[in-house]
């Protein structure tokens, strides 16, 4: 669910299939699907997916038990496959852009860990962002402007002044105290990789 946010995808869904000696390539027996919206968190995608289980599994199990069940094969051409998130994956990388890395810090929501990227030596974590109203020119990752209450970030491509710069409105440092983005970034300077 949370890799078909950060993907941008439009929907986000649960599948019952037929285990085999692939990775998830089994026949299909039910597959229902939910909209992704544009505010909504990974944690939203995890509670709304939950609400599925019991309908599916039901069906599930109607189908199986009625001794006939439809079993679907996979398009294996149209499946995708991520692996499973580990704390690296959860590091800002400037080199998207802003968008991606807006629906980056949105899917990675409690409980999960939260998108991190290091500034002034301090590895923080982005609890929420947004994309800029304006457009920004600049080295990626640098600090340069407020914007409505938060801090804006250069993406990249900074020889060109049509990019949407990342808004982040709300940190957490690693003692666990959050700030407003607008007064945690006043020193200015750059969001890094490493500290």
């Amino acid at each position: 669910m949370l890799w078909a946010l950060i993907s941008g995808e439009s929907e986000f869904g649960l599948t019952v299939h037929r285990m085999d000696e692939g990775l998830d390539t089994g026949d299909i027996l039910v597959q229902r699907a939910l909209p992704i919206g544009p505010c909504d968190t990974g944690t939203d995608l995890v509670l709304r997916g939950m609400e599925l289980i019991p309908g599916v599994l039901d069906e599930a199990l109607t189908a199986l038990a009625g001794g006939s069940p439809a079993w679907q094969p996979q398009d294996k051409a149209q499946r995708t496959y991520f692996h499973k998130r580990s704390d690296v994956d959860s590091r800002l990388d400037l080199s998207w852009p802003a968008t991606d890395l807006e629906r980056f810090v949105r899917a990675l929501s409690a409980p999960y860990p939260r998108a991190y990227t290091h500034y002034r030596g301090r590895r923080i974590e982005i609890l929420e962002a947004r994309v800029s109203q304006a457009r920004y020119g600049g080295t990626a990752g640098r600090v340069i402007v407020q914007e409505g209450g938060g801090a804006v970030v250069c993406g990249p491509q900074p020889f060109r002044g049509t990019n949407a710069g990342l808004v982040i409105t709300r940190v957490r440092t690693a003692d666990g105290t959050e700030h407003e983005g607008a007064e945690f970034f006043l020193p200015g300077g750059y969001l890094t990789e490493a500290p």
